[in-house]
């Protein structure tokens, strides 16, 4: 139970690290 639990938050994790790596690069391109 607790490793999934973790597992999903890693996943989240990188998941909004991935969308502020776009919108970083997105406010640099504008």
């Amino acid at each position: 139970m607790r490793k999934e639990i973790l597992n999903d938050e890693s996943k989240m994790s990188q998941f909004i690290t991935s969308i502020n790596i776009i919108i970083i690069a997105g406010g640099e391109l504008s």
